[in-house]
């Protein structure tokens, strides 16, 4: 019997290995929840524009980067066996990695029908308290792990998931979210934590929001910043990689809101106005502008979406 074993990282993969379960394994190493995921190109062309993000971050070369999504698509494109077996957790980029598998599962082939596709999805295991995600687990835990059916439910999910993620207009994804999503029990919490991305009314997203708490709390290193914004994540999710490159935002712009003195990483402190935004007296947009992308959207002046105290988005206007 053939297998493909489909997961989220190069660490899980070797933990696959290492565990001896049976079959080919591909591994879906983007970060979709930082950059363009636009809804207008088709599969080549998207990995032309999510290698180029990368790349543009020296995260990695675009080359590298285009090679390792092409392989991984011709992977699932060609696989003719019998069975599939996806392995993510609950946080947020493994949670959209699984939109993405599921909607080219439903275009891989017309033969999809006559493959068993199952899915390991994991937010917790008995006797580790500390768990977030299958690196805490060993070997003879992995092969324990339970299995559920992936239905045509399940591929409809995440097709139109997919979708609602990659729209221009952030709407769309709110729509999705009025959903039954059960069928995929960790959906909705992580794409809820994606509009945590949004800016709130003082511009910053979740994660710049809990960095500056951390600073003024007296944590003043990189690596510390780190640790506190993974503790006070319900499902962590981010890289230490791209938390940093979050604080060098901060730190930048016509008006920062975070010091560093000599261009060291551990001697971090709030500028005045990092204190002025923090305490939601000013706003951090109007000074430093924005150009990001949240999937299909492209924050910029002109589409400006700022999230609610409820998660609600609305659409304003720097001032």
């Amino acid at each position: 019997m053939s297998i493909l074993n489909i997961t989220n990282g190069d660490a899980a993969a070797d933990l696959l290995r290492a565990a001896d379960i049976a079959g080919e394994i591909v591994v879906w190493r983007d970060v979709l929840h930082e950059g363009p995921v636009p809804a207008d190109l088709d599969a080549a062309a998207l990995r032309e524009c999510r290698a180029r993000f990368l790349a543009g971050n020296d995260w990695t070369t675009q080359d590298n980067a285009l090679r390792l999504m092409r392989e991984r698509d011709e992977q699932l494109q060609r696989f003719s066996g019998s069975q599939i077996v996806l392995f993510f957790e609950h946080d947020l980029y493994d949670q959209l990695q699984v939109l993405q598998v599921l909607d080219a599962l439903v275009n891989v082939n017309a033969g999809i029908n006559s493959i068993r596709i199952e899915m390991v999805s994991v937010d917790a295991y008995i006797g580790r308290p500390g768990f977030h995600g299958l690196g805490n687990l060993g070997p003879e835990e992995v092969r324990d792990l339970e299995r559920f059916d992936v239905t045509g439910e399940h591929l409809a999910l995440g097709r139109d998931g997919w979708a609602a993620f990659r729209a221009p207009d952030p709407t769309t994804l709110l729509a999705f979210l009025e959903r039954d999503l059960g069928a995929l029990p960790y959906l909705r919490a992580a794409l809820l934590r994606l509009l945590g991305e949004y800016p709130n009314t003082a511009g910053l997203s979740k994660t710049e929001e809990l960095a500056l708490q951390g600073v003024a709390a007296g944590i003043t290193s990189n690596a510390g910043l780190f640790r506190y914004v993974q503790d006070n994540e319900e499902a962590p999710f981010l890289g230490d990689t791209i938390f940093f490159a979050t604080l060098e935002r901060l730190a930048r712009g016509p008006r920062p809101l975070l010091n560093r003195q000599d261009d060291r990483q551990d001697d971090l402190s709030l500028t005045d106005d990092g204190r002025l935004v923090l305490a939601g007296n000013k706003d951090f947009l109007a000074w430093n502008g924005i150009d990001r992308w949240i999937g299909g959207v492209h924050l910029r002046a002109g589409n400006v979406w700022r999230r609610d105290t409820d998660l609600q988005l609305q659409k304003s206007q720097l001032q």
